[in-house]
């Protein structure tokens, strides 16, 4: 998560600082992954009852079922853009994370470069 501080004034800001937190942007990816799962699941589970059928052989019936089904996979189509979104932006934060975790073991690396020397 990002977090704006430092906004000096009141006017418009001229200085912002930006922080972000390691631990929260991995916190934010595994609540995105249970949003995305519980989608996935929703999307599983009740796929099969899209394929439905007239209550009866009537016109109105045959096109209240067509209005249904066509406003049922519209909606379906809308949650499997919601998962592909929520998948896109998990691909994200784990790259984050990875350049996050890369930086951080560098900065390590160079600290115990240096260490010992006077």
């Amino acid at each position: 998560m990002l977090f704006i501080t430092g906004v000096e004034g009141a006017s418009a800001p001229s200085t912002l600082t930006m922080c972000i937190s390691p631990d929260r942007v991995v916190a934010l990816k595994k609540q995105y992954e249970r949003v995305r799962n519980k989608v996935s699941e929703l999307l599983t589970q009740h796929e099969y009852q899209l394929v439905k059928t007239p209550l009866a052989s009537d016109q109105v019936s045959q096109e209240a079922a067509a209005d249904f089904l066509k406003n049922a996979l519209k909606s379906f189509e809308v949650l499997q853009e919601f998962r592909d979104k929520m998948n896109e932006n998990i691909k994200l934060l784990e790259e984050a994370i990875v350049e996050y975790d890369l930086v951080e073991e560098q900065n390590s690396d160079a600290f115990r470069s240096t260490e010992g020397i006077s």
